[in-house]
């Protein structure tokens, strides 16, 4: 692997388990949401503030980043392999 970015596992494993984290996060906010319809219906004001209602966020967006990173990796990765293959010629 490169000097700069050592990954020990297969970057697919890893932007599956970005998937995953990201579905984890999108179920969690669903429920945060829930909750969050179920206090208003009960008191009008917002008692728990806007926190509750983005509280997925905080596993979705590393996420969807990782996923990203993975994603954009391998693309170097193979563009390295053809440029590297191509001078071996």
């Amino acid at each position: 692997m490169g000097s700069y970015l050592d990954i020990q596992d297969d970057p697919n494993e890893v932007s599956g388990t970005g998937a995953i984290l990201r579905a984890i996060g999108t179920s969690f906010q669903g429920q945060a949401r829930g909750i969050l319809a179920d206090i208003n219906a009960v008191n009008a004001e917002r008692p728990w503030g806007s926190g509750l209602d983005r509280a997925g966020e905080g596993l979705i967006r590393p996420a969807d980043k990782t996923v990203l990173a993975m994603t954009e990796y391998q693309g170097v990765d193979a563009e390295s392999r053809t440029k590297i293959n191509q001078t071996n010629v």
